[in-house]
């Protein structure tokens, strides 16, 4: 923004961005974070994501109503910054218990959620089912509670999950994702191998006698 004063020859430039940082121009901290996280979106369609991340915990702390904090949450997801989107949706049920109900549903938190799972650690188990009839091998994931959080399906020779991943992907895209479970990619390190070789040695193999 460039201000200039007729007559004076004197000119200031400056960004908006700058002056919500300084203390010193009196705007509302509710305003300052609905600017950043309306910014936030805005990079985050350009694809510019660090620069998203930025301008969305620039606004976690100052954004105030719920349809801010909503907004919020649901960006900060996006950006894979789920502890972050977890802070907006605690201040946000204390405002709208409803919609931090919808929020919690919604596959910008469970995506995000799937995609800080650290499969490896002891907090969580694999259950595998009493047997498999095809060639896709899969199991549970289990909280420290018992409570079942995801579904993990290995690649083998016969399984890949491209095909997967882009319908969920085009879902995104086509605004259809409640109509697909949401699914992401991860990997194991050989702890996380070896839980799984565990979970599954004790199940039978019930399909026709092939090599897979």
């Amino acid at each position: 923004v460039v201000v200039s004063h007729p007559g004076s020859g004197v000119s200031a430039a400056f960004t908006i961005p700058a002056t919500l940082k300084d203390e010193r121009t009196k705007i509302p901290d509710a305003t300052r974070g609905a600017f950043w996280m309306r910014r936030g979106e805005r990079l985050r369609n350009d694809c510019e994501w660090s620069s998203a991340r930025a301008s969305a915990e620039e606004a976690l702390p100052l954004v105030r109503d719920a349809e801010d904090l909503e907004r919020t949450a649901r960006l900060l997801a996006r950006l894979r910054l789920f502890p972050a989107a977890m802070d907006a949706a605690a201040r946000l049920e204390e405002k709208a218990p409803k919609t931090h109900a919808a929020l919690m549903r919604s596959h910008e938190m469970r995506e995000a959620h799937l995609s800080t799972l650290d499969l490896t650690a002891s907090s969580w188990t694999f259950k595998a089912p009493k047997g498999y009839e095809g060639t896709s091998i899969w199991v549970k994931v289990k909280d420290g509670k018992g409570d079942n959080i995801a579904a993990f399906k290995p690649t083998n020779g016969n399984t890949y999950h491209r095909g997967e991943i882009f319908t969920w992907r085009m879902a995104q895209i086509l605004g259809i994702e409640a109509l697909y479970p949401v699914t992401v990619r991860t990997t194991l390190d050989k702890r996380g191998c070896d839980k799984l070789v565990a979970a599954l040695k004790a199940i039978k193999y019930e399909g026709p006698k092939e090599q897979n």
